[in-house]
């Protein structure tokens, strides 16, 4: 086995083991939801059930909205795009990034 091999065996073990407690410690921490929305300055603010906020846009609301309702991403990309007139593919990037965040926030 060269080095080249190990470090790569090495590094893939670590990641997975990274994954794992990743998992364990968000089983540790409950999703937060959303107590309200109010108006800001700059869009809206999500106020969250351990009294954080987060700031979004009105897309971003629209989205968390739509989801809520029971959405799908791809009927929230069609709709998006025929509101906006913008390539879904653009949106779908968007909206992926959009959620993820949301995941590591424990919103969604």
């Amino acid at each position: 086995m060269t080095r080249r091999t190990f470090l790569k065996i090495v590094a893939i073990g670590g990641l997975f083991g990274f994954a794992l407690k990743g998992n364990l410690f968000a089983n540790a921490y409950p999703k937060k939801s959303i107590e309200y929305v109010r108006e800001s300055s700059d869009g809206y603010e999500l106020v969250l059930s351990d009294g954080s906020t987060l700031s979004v846009n009105e897309t971003g609301l629209y989205v968390i909205g739509r989801l809520k309702e029971g959405a799908s991403v791809n009927e929230i990309v069609n709709e998006l795009s025929k509101l906006t007139n913008k390539d879904k593919s653009i949106i779908r990037d968007d909206i992926e990034v959009f959620l993820n965040n949301l995941r590591i926030l424990r919103i969604i």
